[in-house]
């Protein structure tokens, strides 16, 4: 079978209605509820070289991929966009985008913490959303067109749980850069014929279609990571990737939405309550759900691909290491400029990581 590359939809294709959004805390459901098709975003793999008056060269890597890619394709943007107040690099592009580009920007205030009070704010956030997109969008949301989106997406996440939890066998159907291209493919354009086609590609794997992963066995931990280069590089070096903790990974998917009759409710307590990333709780959570992940998959080492400029991942990478020391688990760091992730330093330091595991003494 032939492997495809992480598709990045074509702007030209996107549907009519349209909600742009990037931060994996967008509760997409509620414009989903509203009749629009959330589309998530992408700066692709890579970022242009050249600097823009317009927006800080030294910003986060993926913030700046993302504003040049739209910025130069203002005829075919998402309808609308939603931001989520979860670093303050997506803060800046929340500016850039009011200012620059032709889209209607909405912006959902997210807390910290998943205390009962914070749930309840952001239920009460999440409903003064619908309330907005119910003037003018295709649809008014209902509760029970957001019930019906809340199933949808529910088994969505279903689905690809499970896809993220066959790399954990000794042999899996699939390799890793198999399932994040997929991911990315349905992110892109979250339909029922995508779905439907991925569990078909899916279910021919099964019966040995797509060739399966070998090699030392590590987690990679992250923040947004769209560059399918740096996974290739990690395969392609002996790297066998059991597990992930990335914004748009196994992270992503984790936990349902309760399907009760206070769909805000459920909704709040869902996405406040998931699997953590970096911006969220502080690093206890993150430590113990690396932990674990350890012991279930029986990974021999971590790889850290470290977006560059990011700060609240930067900060968790002395705790990081002084945790997988005490453990004794190796531990790589990978800066990620979103420029040259195939670069041969970025390899040679790789390859380097993956041998030092298959050593007796690795």
């Amino acid at each position: 079978m032939v492997e495809e590359s992480p598709m990045k939809m074509p702007h030209d294709t996107l549907l009519p209605h349209t909600m742009g959004w990037l931060c994996s805390y967008t509760p997409v459901e509620v414009p989903l509820a509203a009749g629009y098709l959330p589309v998530r975003l992408s700066g692709g793999e890579g970022l242009p070289r050249r600097r823009d008056p317009r927006i800080y060269h030294l910003m986060c890597p993926f913030v700046r991929a993302v504003f040049h890619e739209y910025v130069d394709n203002t005829g075919f943007l998402p309808q609308r966009m939603v931001f989520v107040r979860c670093c303050d690099a997506m803060l800046r592009l929340y500016d850039l985008w009011r200012a620059y580009l032709d889209s209607r920007v909405d912006f959902l205030d997210l807390p910290k913490i998943s205390s009962p009070q914070a749930v309840r704010y952001l239920a009460q956030v999440l409903e003064g959303w619908a309330l907005s997109l119910s003037q003018g969008s295709p649809r008014k949301v209902t509760t029970d067109g957001l019930l019906n989106a809340i199933r949808g997406m529910n088994r969505a996440r279903a689905f690809f749980r499970e896809l993220f939890r066959s790399l954990r066998r000794p042999r899996g159907p699939v390799p890793y850069s198999w399932i994040h291209a997929r991911v990315r493919q349905w992110l892109a354009r979250p339909t029922d014929a995508v779905l439907s086609r991925i569990r078909s590609e899916w279910e021919s794997s099964q019966q040995g279609s797509v060739a399966s992963a070998g090699g030392a066995r590590v987690i990679l931990t992250s923040t947004m990571l769209d560059q399918a280069g740096l996974i290739r590089i990690m395969e392609e070096a002996g790297l066998h990737i059991v597990a992930d903790d990335e914004c748009l990974g196994a992270r992503h998917f984790d936990q349902d939405v309760r399907e009760t009759r206070d769909p805000y409710m459920a909704l709040a307590e869902r996405y406040l309550s998931r699997w953590p990333c970096p911006r969220m709780k502080g690093s206890r959570e993150r430590l113990a759900m690396l932990d674990r992940l350890l012991e279930e998959t029986a990974a021999e080492g971590v790889v850290l691909v470290q977006l560059k400029f990011c700060d609240q991942s930067g900060f968790d990478i002395p705790l990081l290491k002084a945790h997988l020391q005490a453990r004794g688990v190796p531990f790589l760091v990978v800066e990620n400029d979103y420029g040259e992730g195939g670069s041969g330093q970025v390899r040679t330091r790789i390859e380097a990581f993956a041998e030092m595991l298959h050593q007796p003494w690795g």
